[in-house]
């Protein structure tokens, strides 16, 4: 029977739905809350990779944004860049993260407009928030956060569109996303099964460069909370410089593979190989060249640009995660020390 968040990975494709039919209308209301200039994007642990998922989206639309954790965006920011004139987006599944409130509140004491993203119009962010985009249906019973985390992408994705002028959001490429990402779940479930050895991996390296980073430190904390399997995140070619001293057949390589960058990522993948690491390839299409460099291949075949596919890199990297939590005896509805909101004091 499966669990908690095994049906909440699952359920992906239809949270997406409901973000496609019902956040236009939400965030067409919220384009008086937004000014010129830089969107900042805080938030901790998923909702901080979030961020760096939705910053690549603004961009890639022409709108300038960068991703912060939120610690660091209260404790640390950066003078020379002051809040005003900026727009900070505080994103967190509960709504309770103490530093995203924290962040939300001092950007706006100092001139920021500020929008909470969450699930719960009730929680300290909604409250702190000039403004909010409540995605109620988003949340999960589950501790470990995946429809979340992924409805809020699609709906980066939509915002993006629409502040940048897109004649009309509603016929948008980004509407094909639930059938796809029904699509790559069927598709990915075998793969994972059989590209886990229980007997032999120890450690992950997640790969992702340009706009699909923040998916890559997404799927990196998954496996960290589901299956307590020691993993990192590179950008793809950074790998070679230092990290892949670690390759070995103890070592399983997840690279999430671009459309700029495919051919020099594919090289990559090929000396890792080489090198004895298991590698799991997510990709628009296999190449034969591909092909040739690893059996285990999750294909999206989405026709979608690459920052508006980066949502579909992650069920795949969730189901892997899944296998490797049941591989090694562990339950991922209850993972070890970790809770729903990490509230300070």
């Amino acid at each position: 029977m499966a669990g908690v968040t095994e049906r909440e990975i699952w359920q992906q494709p239809e949270a997406w739905e409901w973000v496609l039919d019902h956040a236009p209308a939400r965030i067409e209301a919220l384009k008086d809350s937004v000014q010129a200039g830089e969107f900042v994007f805080c938030g901790c642990g998923s909702a901080y990779n979030v961020g760096l998922a939705c910053a690549a989206a603004f961009r890639a639309c022409g709108i300038q944004a960068r991703a912060e954790t939120s610690s660091e965006a209260y404790l640390y920011s950066d003078p020379s860049r002051p809040w005003r004139g900026r727009t900070v987006v505080a994103m967190s599944r509960s709504g309770e993260t103490s530093e995203t409130v924290m962040a939300l509140r001092q950007a706006v004491a100092q001139g920021a407009r500020g929008i909470a993203v969450t699930c719960d119009p009730k929680s300290a962010l909604a409250r702190a928030a000039p403004a909010s985009l409540i995605l109620e249906p988003l949340n999960e019973q589950s501790v470990i956060t995946t429809k979340s985390v992924s409805g809020m992408i699609v709906a980066a994705l939509l915002a993006a569109d629409m502040l940048a002028g897109s004649p009309s959001p509603d016929t948008a490429l980004v509407r094909r996303l639930p059938e796809k990402g029904r699509d790559v779940l069927q598709r990915a479930e075998e793969v994972c099964q059989r590209a886990w050895d229980a007997n032999m991996i120890r450690q992950c390296a997640f790969l992702g460069s340009g706009p699909l980073w923040g998916v890559a430190n997404e799927a990196r904390l998954k496996m960290q909370e589901m299956a307590l399997v020691m993993s990192e995140a590179f950008p793809t070619l950074e790998f070679r410089h230092g990290p892949m001293a670690q390759c070995g057949p103890h070592m399983m390589v997840v690279a999430m593979l671009s459309g700029a960058a495919f051919e020099l990522e594919v090289d990559v993948l090929r000396h890792l190989a080489g090198l004895g690491a298991r590698v799991l390839a997510i990709c628009e299409e296999a190449t034969p060249e591909l092909n040739q460099v690893t059996e285990f291949i999750v294909e999206q075949k989405s026709g979608l640009p690459c920052h508006m596919r980066q949502v579909l890199y992650l069920p795949p990297a969730h189901l892997l995660a899944l296998r490797a939590a049941a591989s090694r005896g562990l339950d991922p509805d209850s993972p070890p020390h970790l809770v729903r909101s990490v509230i300070l004091g």
